[in-house]
């Protein structure tokens, strides 16, 4: 009976404390419990005043390379996203004039992605521009977080060679395309533009963004005149030349490495180049010795992570894809080749593009049939892992290609690729999101506009 009692005292006086610090707990104030954060857009702190709206202060977000006198694009809203190991996820949308400060509960390790989102209408070619940041906050404590943004998602900027001119669409489901032909860029550009090249025409072979969401173009027209050219947004304004060939070759894909600012360029004979486009170098990239012959290097992607190149070009009687470390060519634990078709008149691999842990790999035959795929590989090593929609030709609508060459929207959600039809009218765009076909979605212009010409004449 005794040591009953004792056990029954001790049990009383657990409880007892356990309430004691429960209730001590719930009398902590909430301000102890958390954290204040605010978005540091990169001023300095004595003009960081909240009264400053985010249009004003924006441009602060971008890297180095990225700054410029404006802000690259008006912006609607900018969405924050807070998460953590002890924490559910925090989401917070903030207008443009808004300053960007709110409460996050306190600890170690929390992360912060910032989208924003370009405003319908502006002219910028970007759709949103993203960054991330991590923080340790605590209790009670005011912690300013920088966020470096770049460009994150894009408008569809389709180059139409035979047909002279950009296709340029907010999105598959827009009806409303901007079209530039040569005469746009002369009205808009003259005479800085006419001074620097005569202009017979345009035909645009390639395309990609700066971290700006500026647009980059390798113009092919012929041998004598090839080149490459920016264009600050959809309407063809600011344009400036960057690369100049004048009769050395014809330039054909284009990469930029948005976090390096470094263009890269492929050309029909003469290997492939880099640019820097802070420094306005340019020089000759080293191929891996055991592909030096590399040519006809239609598509090129960067893995900016990994400072790998991923080319498609012909080497040694095959068309294939060559996997290589930019600043270290001959490092043979990354270099991969592999070869995907022979190399015949009818059949090529043209276009690459990087969704890790993938890359997938356009092939173009114009004998028609099973050589107008899609291939899967692996990122890492280049192995075979599939064939986009392979069989599901029999379903209803028909999910095939007719013939697929270059990808477009490379950042965006999903696969958008050009696909090269027997038929001008049926020249389309083609989005879906996986292996399967999910979400298969073919594209043409609406009626009063002429069909797509991409890069070969029926």
């Amino acid at each position: 009976m005794k040591r009953t009692l004792h056990f029954f005292i001790l049990a009383c006086m657990v409880l007892a404390l356990g309430l004691s610090c429960s209730d001590s707990e719930s009398r902590v104030p909430a301000y102890l419990k958390t954290a204040k954060v605010i978005i540091n857009l990169g001023l300095p702190e004595a003009h960081a005043t909240a009264s400053q709206s985010i249009i004003d202060r924006v441009l602060r977000f971008f890297a180095r390379d990225a700054v410029a006198q404006t802000a690259p694009a008006s912006f609607s809203s900018i969405f924050v996203r807070v998460t953590g190991p002890d924490m559910g996820p925090i989401e917070k949308t903030f207008s443009p004039g808004a300053s960007i400060s709110f409460e996050v509960p306190a600890g170690a390790v929390r992360q912060f992605e910032v989208i924003a989102y370009v405003a319908p209408g502006d002219p910028s070619a970007a759709v949103s521009f993203r960054g991330t940041g991590a923080a340790s906050l605590p209790a009670g404590s005011t912690v300013s977080i920088i966020v470096a943004m770049s460009l994150y998602e894009t408008k569809l900027v389709i180059p139409e060679y035979y047909n002279n001119r950009l296709y340029i669409i907010d999105s598959l489901v827009d009806t409303i395309p901007v079209t530039i032909y040569a005469n746009t860029l002369a009205e808009k550009n003259s005479p800085e533009f006419s001074s620097w090249y005569t202009f017979m025409d345009i035909q645009p072979y390639d395309i990609d963004y700066d971290s700006l969401g500026r647009i980059y173009m390798s113009n092919d027209p012929d041998v004598e005149y090839a080149c490459i050219m920016r264009m600050n947004t959809v309407n063809g304004d600011g344009v400036v030349p960057i690369v100049e060939l004048s009769g050395m070759g014809q330039i054909y894909g284009i990469a930029i490495d948005r976090k390096r600012n470094l263009l890269y360029y492929g050309t029909d004979s003469n290997g492939i180049w880099s640019v820097d486009l802070s420094l306005k170098t340019e020089r000759q990239l080293p191929l891996p010795i055991a592909y030096s012959g590399l040519s006809m290097i239609r598509g090129i992607a960067i893995d900016e992570e990994g400072n790998c190149l991923y080319l498609t070009g012909s080497y040694g009687g095959f068309y294939g894809v060559l996997k290589f470390k930019a600043d270290e060519p001959e490092n043979t634990d990354i270099t991969r080749w592999t070869q995907l078709t022979s190399l015949e008149p009818t059949d090529e691999t043209f276009d690459v593009l990087i969704k890790k842990p993938f890359v997938y790999v356009s092939q173009y035959s114009t004998s028609g049939g099973t050589n107008n795929n899609i291939l899967q590989l692996a990122a890492a090593d280049l192995t075979y892992t599939g064939t986009i929609m392979e069989g599901l030709i029999s379903v209803e609508p028909p999910i095939f290609f007719f013939g697929p060459t270059r990808f477009v929207a490379k950042m965006n959600r999903g696969i958008r690729v050009m696909d090269q039809a027997p038929s001008l009218i049926d020249n389309r765009i083609v989005f879906f999101l996986d292996m399967d076909g999910t979400g298969w979605y073919p594209y043409t212009p609406p009626a009063l506009l002429s069909p797509f010409i991409f890069y070969y004449m029926p």
